[in-house]
């Protein structure tokens, strides 16, 4: 279930994830309609159009972008 933060537009839904392969682990935040999507563990994710982001206090993780795209398989 994603939670809500606010933003200087007004309140959005997002989802923290963490997407494993073969014992890599990448850390992705699904922001707005995206972040609807329903997931489930153990599902193929295929995410588009990610925007890379690293800050002090959140390290590296990708973010969705208005041309983002989920694929669920």
């Amino acid at each position: 279930m994603p939670r809500q933060v606010s933003t200087r537009n007004g309140s959005v839904p997002l989802t923290d994830i963490t997407l494993t392969s073969g014992g890599d682990t990448q850390a992705e935040v699904l922001w707005r309609e995206v972040a609807l999507t329903p997931l489930a563990v153990g599902q193929w994710v295929e995410a588009t159009h990610l925007k890379a982001g690293n800050t002090p206090d959140f390290g590296f993780k990708f973010n969705s972008s208005s041309y983002t795209e989920i694929t669920v398989s």
